[in-house]
């Protein structure tokens, strides 16, 4: 069964978006092959807590290094390549999808998950936001195309 889990995980996570009935691109489903096979996805289920029935929505990322994320703030090109999935400790949210919409218990269960980083990052149209936790709380790191981390970022 454990050579099958990455292809389970990808048909569970297109039954999600197909829930939605929105159109997916080939990146998108390159976004949920690469995130299967590295198990980075985290399934949303009903608030009533019945893990038995399907998920309402998912999270799907990339642990990147931050030479990825810059890429990402002067480029815009997200990460194409599989090893590019597994190269650092930023979580890069690549999609996110709640076949309910973003309901006030879904965002709930978004803001949880992205409490459990110490770093993270999204595109949002054309911006990039990068969020790193300090003392506690996030602090956002920027959305402009000038900025450079530091380093140990």
């Amino acid at each position: 069964m454990k050579g099958n889990e990455p292809n389970i995980y990808f048909a569970s996570l297109c039954e999600v978006r197909m829930g939605l009935q929105t159109v997916t691109t080939p990146e998108n489903l390159r976004w949920l092959n690469f995130s299967a096979r590295k198990k980075f996805f985290q399934f949303f289920y009903s608030p009533r807590g019945d893990k038995m029935s399907l998920p309402i929505g998912y999270v799907v990322w990339a642990e990147v290094c931050r030479e990825n994320v810059e890429r990402l703030l002067h480029t815009g090109i997200l990460p194409y390549y599989p090893f590019e999935w597994n190269e650092g400790k930023i979580c890069l949210v690549l999609d996110v999808a709640f076949v309910d919409g973003l309901t006030s218990w879904n965002r709930r269960a978004l803001k949880q998950f992205l409490a459990s980083k110490a770093c993270f990052a999204f595109k949002k149209g054309s911006k990039t936001r990068v969020y790193k936790r300090k003392f506690g709380q996030f602090r956002k790191l920027t959305m402009d195309t000038n900025y450079k981390f530091k380093s140990g970022s």
